[in-house]
C-alpha cells in the first residue's frame, strides 16, 4: 500500500481494475496485516493483475496504481435480504467493453456472475420541510451501508440529502457504500455538505449524484 492503514484482519477490501473492463474489480478478505500497516496478506490469490507503476512523462512524475478500498465497518446499515427473491445472474459470455462502437453480449452480467435479490433496500434520507432554516443536519462517519437504495424508484437512495439548503457542519465521511440498488450518495439542492474519503463499490447507477434545484419564491423547480 502507498500509506499505512489501521484495517483489521478478516475485513473485506475491494481492489480496482487497472485494465479496460470493469469485471477486473475484485473483492476479497484480509488474512493478515504487517506491523507497519503497509502490506496486506489476502485470504486467496487474486484473479487479475493490478498494476502499480511510476512513470516520467514530459518531465513530470506520474504514479498509476489500483485503488484499494476497505469495505468493513463496525456500524452497518443494511436492508433486509429476502432470500425468496434471490436470482443468480451468469456472467456475460464475453467481456463487457466500454468502447463507443462495441457490441455487448449482454447487460446484466457485465460485472461477472452474481446473485441479486428484490433490489428493495434500506435508505437514509435527510430532509427538512423548509430550506435555508438549518432544520436538518447529519453527520455520517465510518458507517457501512449495503443492500441499500431501491432500484428504478425516484428519490430512494442509500444516503440522500434532499432539499435542505444550507447544511453546514453536516458530512458523509469515510463510509463504505457497496452492493446497492440505486446510487450511493445523492445531494439534491443542498449547500455546504462535506463528502470525503468514502468508498463506493458494486452499485447501480451514479455513485455520487449531484441534483440541483432552483428556488422560485417558495417553489423548488428541478
Amino acid at each position: 500500500l502507498a500509506q499505512a492503514v489501521d484495517w483489521q484482519a478478516g475485513g473485506s477490501i475491494v481492489i480496482a481494475a487497472t485494465g479496460f473492463v470493469q469485471t477486473e474489480n475484485e473483492d476479497t478478505t484480509i488474512a493478515s496485516i504487517s506491523s507497519d500497516g503497509m502490506s496486506l496478506t489476502l485470504s486467496e490469490p487474486l484473479n487479475f493483475t493490478h498494476i502499480a507503476t511510476i512513470q516520467t512523462i514530459a518531465g513530470r512524475t506520474i504514479e498509476t496504481s489500483a485503488e484499494v478500498g476497505y469495505l468493513t465497518r463496525n456500524v452497518v446499515v443494511r436492508g433486509n435480504v429476502q432470500t425468496e427473491w434471490h436470482r443468480d445472474i451468469p456472467a456475460c459470455p464475453t467481456k463487457f467493453l466500454p468502447g463507443q462502437f462495441e457490441i455487448q453480449s449482454c447487460f446484466e452480467g457485465r460485472f461477472g456472475a452474481e446473485s441479486i435479490n428484490d433490489m428493495f433496500g434500506s435508505q437514509i434520507m435527510i430532509h427538512a420541510a423548509m430550506q435555508n432554516t438549518a432544520r436538518a443536519a447529519a453527520r455520517i462517519e465510518y458507517v457501512e451501508v449495503t443492500h441499500a437504495g431501491q432500484a428504478f424508484r425516484l428519490g430512494r437512495y442509500p444516503i440522500h440529502f434532499h432539499l435542505n439548503g444550507n447544511i453546514s457542519g453536516s458530512y458523509v465521511r469515510g463510509c463504505a457504500i457497496h452492493h446497492t440498488f440505486n446510487r450511493a450518495v445523492t445531494i439534491h439542492a443542498v449547500n455546504y455538505l462535506l463528502v470525503e474519503k468514502n468508498v463506493a463499490y458494486n452499485i447501480l447507477g451514479h455513485a455520487f449524484f449531484l441534483e440541483d434545484g432552483v428556488e422560485v419564491g417558495n417553489v423548488i423547480q428541478d
